[in-house]
């Protein structure tokens, strides 16, 4: 197993889906400069972890009721796909103008 790749499944769970592994903790407290939460439907599991990651920018889905999950969301309309979903992210990202020092 590579120790840069975390794995969790269904038993790490607690009831109310939120994940309980050691190694959620310490991927959420990465200072990633982006985090791409590349799931378009609801995942109560990778929400949490997207939710309490330490990452500059987050992208992720549009939800109505999740706006303050992320810096920026895609709305997919009724195109709900995961390669939609990272075609629709790449470019709004290429998009932004920023400074890179």
């Amino acid at each position: 197993q590579k120790s840069d790749i975390i794995v969790f499944n269904k038993k790490c769970l607690n009831w109310a889906m939120v994940p309980q592994h050691e190694s959620v903790e310490k991927f959420a407290a990465k200072k990633f400069d982006l985090l791409i939460a590349a799931f378009p439907q609801e995942n109560l599991p990778l929400e949490y972890v997207a939710r309490i990651s330490a990452a500059k920018w987050k992208v992720g889905a549009y939800h109505a009721n999740k706006t303050d999950f992320y810096d920026i969301m895609i709305n997919l309309g009724t195109r709900n796909e995961l390669p939609y979903f990272l075609e629709q992210s790449t470019h709004f990202l290429n998009e932004i103008k920023y400074d890179s020092y």
